[in-house]
């Protein structure tokens, strides 16, 4: 994961990498930055704060990654122990705070960037998966959607809690992203889950909408909102999935096949369009959400890139 400093420069966080990195476009060059040793699964998230300082949200890391681009350091902030797996995702909140996603860890990480105030706060197990990601709502509230945990998540960060809503099983891998869509509504793209998560946060009313088939992995990224619409591009899915939250309806454009990897990721461009980046695919594949059309075009190979 990276994040782009008030000083126009990339910086990429270590996932399994023992240093961040640095890409300046201005001169198209790459450096390394800070030491923090050989291993997995260190840091997997970033949000960059209002003060253009970058932190890593600790997956497996003991510490908060913290880089700042104006002193061209990358540090480290706090000791939350060496759990595995702890937060999955983060999100920059209107107070200037900083929240973590609890995936295994038993609660909501909280980082003040003003002092570099790293503490915690609520109860909610330590049952591994929990939220894998999460969107802030026009209300300013944030909004976890469900992978291994039963309910939504929703953070206050006025006053730091948290509320659970509704009830979806203890399966695993049940919604993998959060979309923040036309009327303020939020909708969870379906990873092993057979329907669309719909949260109103007005009324914080949760419910499944559509039928999509419960294989696991259907779609992992390059989720956009396009002309009030949802596309999510297929990763082990057969189609690009089509979210209307007006009628609250979920459909498929397409036929690629089920499995391979598909597409790992999406950019929309100013016309509308959105172009799928290649993961296992041999393609780029192009949706065209005026005329509702989907092609592939390009050869790549298939080797996953």
């Amino acid at each position: 994961s990276g994040g782009l400093g008030a000083n126009f420069v990339i910086y990429g966080i270590p996932f399994s990498a023992s240093a961040a990195l640095r890409i300046d476009p201005a001169s198209d060059s790459v450096s390394l930055m800070g030491e923090f040793g050989q291993g997995c699964c260190k840091w997997q998230h970033v949000v960059v704060a209002s003060s253009g300082n970058i932190y890593g949200i600790p997956y497996s890391a003991r510490a908060v990654l913290k880089i700042d681009p104006r002193l061209n350091t990358a540090t480290t902030v706090g000791d939350l122990g060496a759990t595995p797996a702890k937060w999955a995702a983060g999100v920059l909140a209107r107070n200037g705070v900083i929240y973590g996603l609890p995936y295994s860890a038993d609660a909501v990480l909280r980082i003040d960037p003003a002092g570099d105030q790293i503490t915690t706060f609520g109860q909610l197990g330590k049952r591994l998966g929990k939220w894998r990601h999460c969107v802030e709502s026009s209300s300013g509230a944030i909004y976890g959607v469900p992978s291994s945990a039963e309910e939504v998540l929703k953070i206050d960060p006025w006053t730091d809690t948290v509320t659970l809503i509704g009830s979806f099983g203890r399966t695993y891998h049940k919604w993998g992203r959060a979309l923040l869509g036309p009327g303020g509504v939020i909708f969870g793209i379906p990873d092993a889950a057979q329907g669309v998560l719909r949260v109103d946060p007005r009324t914080d009313e949760a419910s499944v909408v559509g039928n999509v088939g419960a294989s696991g992995l259907k779609w992992k990224a390059g989720a956009a909102s396009i002309a009030g619409a949802m596309y999510c591009l297929p990763y082990l899915a057969s189609g690009v999935l089509r979210i209307d939250p007006l009628r609250g309806s979920a459909t498929s454009l397409g036929d690629f096949g089920a499995g391979a990897e598909k597409w790992g990721d999406g950019v929309v461009v100013p016309s509308g369009a959105m172009y799928g980046i290649p993961d296992g695919a041999d393609s780029v594949v192009k949706l065209d959400p005026e005329t509702g059309t989907v092609k592939m075009f390009g050869t790549l190979g298939g080797a996953p890139r």
